[in-house]
C-alpha cells in the first residue's frame, strides 16, 4: 500500500549517487521474504519500518578498497531515509514571482517568493501546517512572513508565497539565505533554510 511513497523516496535518494532502483528480484535475482520484506512488515509486530539495501561495490557487494567513494555516495541517501522516518518538512526550493516577471528577486524590488515544502515522511502525516519566514540577511525585508500549508500527506509537495523586498544597493549575485520556522498539531516545530541569488533566475523553473 506505500508503494507508490516508496519508490518516490527511492527516486530521490538515487539522484544524488546514480544508483539504479528497484527490487532485488528486479536488480539481481528472484528472493523472497528477506531483511527488507521482514523490516516492512510481518504477523509479529503491528508497526511498519521501510528499509533498503544499497548494493555499493562495482563487481562485486562489498569493496573494502572503494569505502570512502562508497560513503560520499550514500550520505545524503541516507539522510534522507533518517528524514523520512517520520514527519519531516523539508522547503526544498523558491522561486520568485511577480515583481517585472523575470522569476529573479532583483535589487529595488518587490516581489513574492514563492517556497514550495515537502512532508518527507514515508508513513506519516503533519496536520495544520503554518510556517513563518525570516532573513538575517541587511539587504532583505520580510513584508508578509506567514503562510499556513494546512496538511501535509505522507510525501506531499505543496507552495505557498511570501512577500519580500530587496534593498536597491544589494549586490547582484549576492547568496540570500531564508529560514522556515514550521510549527503543526501534535508539537511538532522545525526550523529548515534555503537560498536564492539576487538578481539570478533560477532556470530549473523557466
Amino acid at each position: 500500500p506505500d508503494s507508490l511513497a516508496v519508490r518516490n523516496l527511492a527516486e530521490e535518494m538515487t539522484s544524488y549517487n546514480g544508483y539504479t532502483r528497484g527490487t532485488a528480484a528486479q536488480l539481481l535475482y528472484p528472493v523472497n521474504g528477506v531483511s527488507d520484506d521482514y523490516m516492512y512488515q510481518n504477523v509479529t509486530k503491528p508497526w511498519k519500518c521501510l528499509a533498503m539495501t544499497p548494493e555499493v561495490g562495482a563487481n562485486q557487494f562489498y569493496e573494502p578498497n572503494n569505502l570512502p567513494m562508497q560513503i560520499a555516495q550514500n550520505t545524503m541517501p541516507c539522510l534522507l531515509m533518517a528524514q523520512a522516518a517520520g514527519v519531516y518538512l523539508d522547503a526544498f526550493s523558491a522561486r520568485a514571482t511577480g515583481g517585472n516577471g523575470n522569476m529573479s528577486l532583483d535589487p529595488g524590488e518587490n516581489a513574492d517568493l514563492s517556497v514550495t515544502v515537502r512532508n518527507q515522511a514515508v508513513f506519516d502525516t503533519a496536520r495544520d501546517v503554518s510556517a513563518r519566514l525570516f532573513s538575517d540577511d541587511p539587504y532583505v525585508t520580510i513584508l508578509s512572513p506567514e503562510a499556513v500549508y494546512g496538511d501535509f500527506y505522507n510525501r506531499q509537495v505543496k507552495a505557498q508565497s511570501f512577500s519580500v523586498s530587496l534593498s536597491q544597493d544589494c549586490p547582484i549575485g549576492r547568496r540570500l539565505i531564508f529560514g522556515m520556522r514550521f510549527e503543526a498539531t501534535g508539537g511538532y516545530a522545525s526550523t529548515d533554510t534555503f537560498s536564492i541569488i539576487a538578481g539570478l533566475a533560477d532556470l530549473r523553473y523557466l
